[in-house]
């Protein structure tokens, strides 16, 4: 560390003492939710009510770190942003609750040189670049700060148009309020002891890390080196933000970057695997998401990252608009290997054209559709009688490869010369009955191909992901509907299972197989279950008959797939 860097623990007090604060332009907009806030204020209540019962009532409550850089007479906040205004909104709900503590008036607002407190200036400054067409942070904590009455704050509770800041500003009201009732923690005589709580006994570790932007930097990944739960996403986006040379080229980087976060994860470690097929398909060393960017931040100009970044945006939202590699996509969605998407990441990745933004897909759908069912037909058999994915992953990260260096993909064929014949057909259909861990996967691949299914095409409610299995003889054991004791171990078995969404699943519940098909299976997006003509809903019985049945029309639609090479082919 620098000999600049300073780490002390200070108070609420101590932080706002003085100290004025300013959320670079680089930085995240403020998220911190309703739930987050409520979650805060609990601790701090719990925290002065087992003060009150040990009869100390400033037992210390520590919040975490904060991470900052002072330059020209501010601290410029590089980690901790979320808990610095959220503590802020809190001081601001108390102070406005019994706005005789001028204690708490000094901390949010900076004084002029009479001492006097001036309005339109305060202890903390949020620089974040919006998102286009929205209002500043900076806008929405001063309307918030400027609030007068608590009424104005009251009005914001369950307001759908009120912002984030005044939301949470109206949840920390609400919880002094409702403490402050007769009988409840905060009555008249211990509301002051719960302010000199919250001012003098909660800390953070406050980390000054010299003078500039990139000392800071180190120290935050220094911390989450050392495994602080710090999100490597706000990392890369500072090394990448810190070498972009316009500010013009640094805000428009921060309005996209920040637009896409919700899917960012997905979009950096796609792209870290599919650089890394090579290496990974021959060795099991793997650098992490945040080391990889770290060296291509180091080795590359940003703007390519930020170029491959948006491809890989690109693929993803092609993906998601083109309806028939979504339907194959369920399956694969459901399977517990992520790596069996990757394939068909690469091909479309490889197969964009344009740049900046401005993309278009020259490859074949249909190929792309292959690829997954090529990928499919190796790993299910794999995973089913191996019941290991590292039987899988080494083979999908070379097809990887393959891909990437734009050769043809290649798996390996599961004949007899194939690992001594390990995962011939026979050997998948001992395995098929108890499928265990890849028992969604086997049953969302066996209804995405049935081809009524596949006609349909209607996505809406077709979720497989997100479905449950379904045991069609319950797991329960009051209800046998007549079967045979020994026979009840085929509750396990893979004909007796289904996928239902978890609201049908819910009413099928452990009921007789008539009232499962009236309160739940006829109501199915799910072919093989509402299907009046071959689904569950055709059948007049349960019984051992019919599960075993199902089975081998499991099995057969499988193998011909996997093993025989039948391409689905819609019903007309």
């Amino acid at each position: 560390m620098s000999e600049q860097t300073s780490i002390t623990s200070e108070s609420v007090r101590g932080l706002f003492s003085q100290k004025n604060y300013i959320i670079p332009d680089y930085q995240r907009p403020y998220t911190w939710d309703e739930e987050q806030c409520e979650n805060l204020w609990n601790d701090l209540i719990e925290t002065f009510q087992e003060g009150e019962a040990a009869d100390d009532k400033l037992k210390p409550y520590f919040l975490g770190s904060l991470v900052v850089y002072k330059e020209n007479n501010s601290y410029y906040v590089v980690d901790g942003q979320q808990r610095l205004t959220s503590l802020l909104l809190l001081m601001k709900a108390l102070f406005t609750f019994r706005n005789s503590y001028s204690a708490i008036e000094d901390l949010m607002y900076v004084k002029d040189d009479e001492k006097e407190i001036v309005k339109d200036k305060h202890r903390l400054t949020s620089n974040v670049i919006p998102l286009q067409n929205e209002p500043s942070d900076k806008e929405q904590l001063l309307e918030v700060l400027n609030i007068k009455t608590i009424e104005e704050i009251e009005a914001w509770s369950g307001n759908k148009e009120a912002n984030r800041f005044q939301r949470n500003c109206a949840v920390f009201l609400e919880r002094i309020k409702s403490a402050c009732n007769p009988g409840n923690p905060l009555d008249k005589e211990h509301y002051k002891d719960f302010v000199t709580l919250f001012l003098d006994r909660v800390y953070v570790s406050f980390i000054v890390a010299g003078n500039n932007f990139h000392s800071a930097l180190q120290i935050f990944y220094t911390l989450n080196a050392r495994g602080i739960d710090l999100d490597p996403i706000d990392i890369i986006k500072a090394r990448i933000y810190a070498k972009l040379n316009s500010q013009e080229k640094r805000g428009e980087f921060v309005r996209w970057w920040d637009s896409i976060r919700d899917k960012l994860n997905e979009y950096l470690d796609t792209y870290r695997i599919l650089c890394q097929a090579k290496e990974l398909a021959n060795s099991d060393k793997r650098k992490d998401t945040l080391k990889f960017y770290e060296e291509e931040i180091r080795q590359n100009d940003v703007s390519v990252i930020i170029e491959n970044i948006k491809k890989m945006e690109y693929c993803f939202n092609y993906i998601d608009d083109n309806i028939n590699i979504q339907y194959w996509f369920k399956a694969v969605y459901s399977w517990p290997v992520n790596l069996l998407r990757y394939p068909c990441y690469a091909y479309i990745y490889k197969n964009i054209s344009g740049a900046d933004g401005e993309y278009s897909f020259t490859g074949s759908e249909q190929e792309a559709v292959k690829i997954i069912w090529n990928v499919m037909r190796f790993a299910c058999p794999v995973g089913v009688v191996s019941k290991r994915r590292d039987k899988v992953d080494k083979s999908l990260y070379r097809a990887c490869d393959h891909i990437m260096e734009n050769k043809p993909m290649e798996l390996p064929a599961l004949d007899a010369s194939y690992n001594n014949g390990a995962y011939v057909e026979d050997r998948f259909k001992e395995g098929l009955g108890w499928p265990a861990k890849y028992t969604q996967g086997i049953l969302a691949l066996y209804h995405v191909l049935n081809p009524k299914q596949q006609a349909d095409k209607n996505l809406d409610g077709f979720d497989l992901p997100k479905f449950e299995i379904e045991h069609i003889l319950p797991k329960a054991d009051q209800h046998y509907d007549g079967w045979p004791e020994e026979e009840v171990w085929r509750k396990w078995w893979l004909g007796n299972q289904v996928l239902l969404t978890k609201k049908l699943n819910i009413k099928a519940k452990n009921e007789y197989f008539e009232k499962k098909k009236e309160e739940a299976y006829q109501h199915s997006s799910n072919k093989d279950v509402s299907d009046p003509e071959n689904g569950l809903c055709s059948l007049s019985a349960w019984t051992p008959t019919e599960c075993d049945e199902r089975f081998e029309k499991i099995t057969k639609r499988l193998c011909d797939f996997l093993y025989h090479g039948v391409d689905p082919a819609p019903a007309s």
